[in-house]
Formats: structure tokens, sequence, C-alpha cells
């Protein structure tokens, strides 16, 4: 399945909906990687039957290594890494989520009321950065620290899930106490609010003409006022172009650019990653 962040890989069956990996930006969300990511084991996403009080624990990790390239060599360089010094980086991620039905209901959103089971997941992260040496490799996760998403992380989300429909009816994302709401999506119904006001939608990249030849127009699509960038990366991860940004059409021109496959990761003004896909360029 294609995104806004990449491709994700599923293996369905009769009980479950497991999430095999993903080609995208890098798991943590900070660091200018693009490149596929295959969890070992498989992580389950959706389960069924599904009734109340099911209870699973699900454990996966992620281990990628990479070659250093002018990209990455200037990340190290920020974190204190002389030049040189490492030929490769890996980032290490375990992960335990544990799973609970805890309540049952009807919920209403715009366009309709479902009957729902609401499940609690709680997802226990931890995530490391090593640099390969002559030594060996090397933990600098405390020196690159929470701005590269990386340490240890806790997430809590609540589901809620019909049996009618294929989607959750909504998301809700929680802080650590579970008592302050950070973030919530629902269903899209296609229908506007109960004040006339539409729905919000997601933020998207809409990328026109791709393939393209000479250029090619960005549109940031439903994001917030404010500045952003644009960097494109090669199929080998260099950065050959970075440009600000404003919500709305810019135009990029890609003369001299050679043909193939090129990346583009979309930051906002604190340098996360906010969409990222890809772009081919052709020749006539």
């Amino acid at each position: 399945m294609q995104g806004g962040q990449g491709e994700t890989y599923y293996d369905v069956s009769a009980n479950n909906f497991d999430n095999l990996g993903y080609y995208g930006s890098d798991p943590t969300g900070g660091l200018p990687i693009q490149t596929s990511f295959k969890f070992s084991p498989p992580v389950p996403e959706r389960r069924a039957p599904l009734n109340f009080i099911d209870n699973h624990l699900a454990e996966t990790s992620l281990n990628i290594a990479l070659p250093i390239d002018s990209v990455l060599a200037a990340l190290l360089a920020q974190l204190g890494v002389p030049a040189g010094i490492a030929d490769s980086i890996r980032i290490r991620v375990t992960a335990s989520r544990y799973d609970l039905v805890d309540a049952y209901g009807s919920l209403s959103i715009p366009g309709g009321t479902y009957d729902v089971l609401r499940e609690k997941r709680t997802e226990y992260r931890d995530t490391h950065l090593d640099i390969h040496t002559f030594l060996g490799w090397i933990d600098v996760t405390a020196q690159a620290g929470a701005a590269a998403g990386l340490g240890v992380d806790t997430l809590v989300t609540f589901n809620f899930i019909s049996n009618t429909e294929k989607e959750p009816i909504a998301v809700v994302q929680v802080d650590n106490s579970g008592s302050i709401v950070e973030q919530v999506e629902y269903k899209d119904n296609g229908v506007v609010s109960g004040n006339n006001d539409v729905v919000a939608t997601k933020p998207e990249v809409l990328v026109s003409p791709n393939p393209a030849v000479d250029e090619t127009v960005f549109e940031l699509k439903n994001f917030a006022t404010g500045n952003y960038s644009l960097r494109l990366l090669d199929g080998l991860g260099r950065m050959v172009l970075e440009k600000n940004l404003m919500p709305g059409s810019t135009s990029i021109p890609l003369t001299g650019f050679a043909e193939g496959t090129y990346f583009y990761q979309v930051f906002d003004k604190n340098k996360q990653v906010n969409l990222s896909g890809k772009l081919l360029k052709i020749n006539r």
C-alpha cells in the first residue's frame, strides 16, 4: 500500500492484518534516510475476531545498517563525530506493544454512528543510533538525543473499531498519562461537521507531473501556515536539492538532473519530516 509517507507492505490472512515493513523515511522521523525497513517479526495491526477484554502482546525489532554518504556525514559532524572516522551507521529499534480491548459502545462521527470496540494500544519503543569505526559499532544515541527521534518513548492510542468497516472509525492519540488528547483522526465520510465547517483533511504533497521531464510542481495541500523545506535525494540517498516552500504550489526545475528515481522529503520548521515520496525524472 502506498501513502504520503512511502509504501507499506502487509500480510493479510483471515485472522491477522500484519505490517511486514515499509519503504520511506527512517523510523525515528528525524534522520535524513530513505530506505527499506523490515519488522522482525511482523507487527499485527488488526486481529479478528476481536472481543471485549481481549488482550495481546507483540514484540518486534528493526535493525538497519547504511553506508555513510554526504548527508549522513553532515549529520555525524553535527554530533561531533570527526569526518572519516565512521564508514556506516546503524539504527536499532525494539518495541513492545500491548493491546487491550477495554470498552464497547456507540461512537458518532460526522456522517455516521457505529457500534465499536475500543482497543487501547500502548507501545514502548527504544531507538538507538550506532556508528561503525575501526573499533567496531559504537552507540552514539546519547549524543544525538531526542532531536533525532532517538531514545525511549511510550505511545498510547485508542482505536475504535467496528465490524462493519475496514478502517478504524477513530484513532485517538493521548499522552503517556492517558488524560490529555494530542491528536484525533476519524473515518472520512465526506461530509461537513455540525458547525457547517468542512471536516479537516490530512496534509498531503501533490507532485505533478510525475514522471517529469524539465520541471515539476510541488503542492503542499492542507498544510498549516508556516515555512517548510523540500529536500530531494537521489537513489543513493545523496541530497541534490534543498528549497524553502510555503503552503501552495511551487515549481521545481529539473534541468541538469540525471534520469532516474528521486526521493523527496518535506520538513517543518522543527526539521521533522512531514511527508515524503518518490519523483521519477525522465528524458524526452
